[in-house]
């Protein structure tokens, strides 16, 4: 896209609004750092703790990754995707703990809701993604640890747009699949060295943040594994 854009001095987006192209990559570039680094350290802690907190959980990731591992001796793209529980744990995570608690759009033209709400041009429209994804109607019991949601036989129960850990539709989040590929190599790698000690820590509160849904005082104690395959 930039090579595409590169001979022109300035971009405009849908409000009107210009900025030069040089400034537009380097903002954006700027972005995607931020934006993957604290979050992916947010939902990676996130995860830890609650396999720590649901033992039976986390031994059979230790079975997955130590399986992966017999058979591999460096970890590539096809095997990571194929860690289909681990997977699972981390989207429950996420689910969870969703990285971004909430998110804003402004409409750029009068619309209506497929729920006949009539929305204004140049109304924010808040998803509250967080009260979503813990709210009974969508997920039952949604306190919770459950990786089963997103087992292949009850993921397509999921009402669509009630699961929004990277947004949906055409503004879903352009690192969704290198998030969720260098989260779970991140798990894999330290899983298949350390255990968790078992604890019984709950989120309960969150701090205040426009970004994150973020909590410096989660609690974990990872533990070196003495056999390992």
């Amino acid at each position: 896209m930039y090579m595409e854009i590169q001979n022109d001095e300035s971009i405009q987006d849908a409000s009107g609004y210009k900025v030069n192209i040089d400034q537009f990559v380097a903002s954006q570039a700027f972005s995607f750092f931020v934006a993957g680094v604290e979050t992916t350290a947010s939902a990676v802690d996130y995860t830890l703790l609650e396999l720590a907190n649901n033992k039976h959980i986390l031994q059979k990731v230790h079975k997955e990754i130590d399986g992966i591992f017999h058979e591999n001796k460096e970890l590539n793209y096809n095997n990571v995707k194929s860690m289909k529980y681990l997977d699972m744990v981390l989207s429950e995570a996420l689910r969870k703990y969703p990285p971004i608690g909430s998110m804003q759009r402004m409409a750029t033209e009068d619309a209506i809701l497929p729920s006949n709400l009539k929305v204004n041009k140049g109304i924010y429209v808040i998803i509250p993604i967080y009260a979503l994804h813990m709210d009974a109607k969508y997920f039952e019991e949604p306190d919770k640890f459950d990786p089963e949601r997103f087992s292949s036989d009850n993921i397509n129960k999921i009402k669509k747009y009630t699961y929004l850990p990277f947004s949906e539709g055409n503004r879903i989040c352009i690192g969704a699949k290198y998030a969720r590929l260098h989260m779970k190599i991140m798990l894999a790698v330290l899983l298949r060295e350390f255990t968790l000690k078992s604890c019984m820590y709950r989120v309960t509160t969150f701090e205040p943040n426009l970004f994150t849904l973020s909590n410096s005082s989660v609690q974990y104690e990872l533990i070196p594994r003495h056999k390992r395959v």
